[in-house]
């Protein structure tokens, strides 16, 4: 079961909020095979916002978020959190789009 105290540790906040599109966009560009997701989650834990975009790595059924930095069975992360995708990055479409847009993302919006 996820705590709060696993993403915000010991009452700080976590270092990787707010770079979910860089961190994953970095991941998928470094791994063959990933798939790097655009979508939109649902709050679980009630604080903060109740719905945000976000970036996730998929591979082989699991999920990777590396802002929590936690590995999810695939239908486990999208019931938990309600995912709703937007549109799915290959590798080798994740080079050309940062190569294109010079950021790591969102490119959809």
């Amino acid at each position: 079961m996820i705590k709060l105290g696993d993403i915000i540790k010991e009452g700080k906040k976590n270092p990787r909020l707010g770079l979910c599109y860089e961190l994953s966009g970095r991941y998928v560009s470094r791994h063959h095979g990933t798939i790097l997701v655009h979508g939109r989650l649902v709050n679980p834990f009630g604080k903060g916002f109740a719905e945000l975009d976000h970036a996730w790595v998929e591979e082989d059924g699991e999920i990777f978020d590396p802002v929590m930095d936690k590995i999810w069975p695939k239908d486990v992360f999208e019931n938990l959190f309600k995912a709703k995708v937007y549109k799915k990055y290959s590798h080798e479409e994740v080079l050309k789009m940062i190569l294109r847009h010079e950021n790591w993302g969102p490119w959809e919006i």
